[in-house]
């Protein structure tokens, strides 16, 4: 299992002067919220500018792991070489969350917390529109073993789609009965070849190479197709694009003006209509194309 750790560091200078050049965000890690067990999982260099981080914790496991964070020198020897710890929180994979609050905030020029309950369900609401148009979650997954049917396979058999992205994988194997497994790791691939997407966007399918032993392979021949890896580093985007975060941003912008212009009081539900369809349709091509 693993569990993707993601923080925020508001004044990364003010860190750094503090603590001087070097200066680490220490995280810890313990079953309960307590932290009475907690010890150190791993430290994170403070950079100047810089205030998102994440940890990919291959240890941790969402929903059972409780986080803290505290700052240090970068050889911390006393105990003023450490700030007090920050508040307890836990982590993982931060499914269909394409707009986070914070970001909404600062797109929409709002430095209090006076609308923060609203924006909780207004971010909540466009974010599941967003997944909904495009039919997948694209966000980075924890998933280290997804099965699918072969009979989806295209192309004769030779192309499988992965809905939401695929980056890379350990190992590919196919089965007639689910139970037995053959290794086909080393006779398949991404696709498309890195060379023929943008720089940082993952593959949609994995397909057979063009000859495998003289003769073209398939998937057809079998019932399961199931594919291995690492946590947050095989199935969807390393993050989310920042053209879906924008068209997010933009929708909650718009649903934001409505909002303040009738009242303060929400009068709108299908937020789906304030997404650019353009973008939503996109990544909706992306995976579930017309043409395969």
């Amino acid at each position: 299992m693993a569990t993707l750790v993601r923080f925020r560091i508001d004044d990364p200078q003010n860190v750094l002067d503090t603590f001087g050049a070097g200066a680490l965000a220490r995280i810890e890690r313990d079953t309960t919220s307590a932290m009475s067990g907690a010890s150190e999982a791993t430290t994170v260099a403070v950079v100047a500018g810089t205030t998102e981080y994440e940890y990919k914790d291959t240890s941790g496991v969402a929903g059972t792991h409780w986080y803290r964070l505290r700052y240090s020198k970068a050889t911390p020897s006393v105990a003023a070489d450490y700030s007090g710890y920050g508040p307890v929180f836990q982590a993982g994979a931060p499914g269909g969350e394409v707009l986070s609050l914070e970001v909404a905030k600062t797109y929409i020029a709002d430095t209090d917390t006076t609308d923060d309950a609203w924006l909780v369900y207004g971010v909540g609401a466009i974010n599941r529109a967003f997944i909904r148009a495009v039919g997948v979650d694209i966000g980075s997954s924890p998933d280290t073993t997804r099965t699918y049917d072969a009979c989806d396979a295209v192309r004769d058999g030779r192309r499988l789609w992965v809905p939401g992205g695929i980056r890379s994988f350990t190992t590919v194997e196919v089965s007639t009965d689910g139970t037995t497994w053959t290794d086909v790791t080393a006779y398949v691939r991404v696709g498309p070849s890195a060379q023929a997407r943008p720089a940082g966007e993952p593959g949609s399918y994995v397909e057979w190479l063009p000859y495998v032993a003289g003769s073209v392979a398939s998937f057809a021949s079998y019932a399961y197709v199931r594919i291995t890896g690492a946590a947050f580093a095989t199935f969807g985007w390393d993050a989310y694009p920042p053209d879906a975060v924008q068209c997010c941003a933009a929708a909650l912008q718009r649903l934001y003006a409505d909002r303040s212009g009738r009242g303060q009081y929400p009068t709108e539900t299908d937020v789906a209509k304030y997404l650019n369809p353009a973008t939503t349709s996109y990544f909706h091509d992306m995976y579930f194309p017309m043409v395969h």
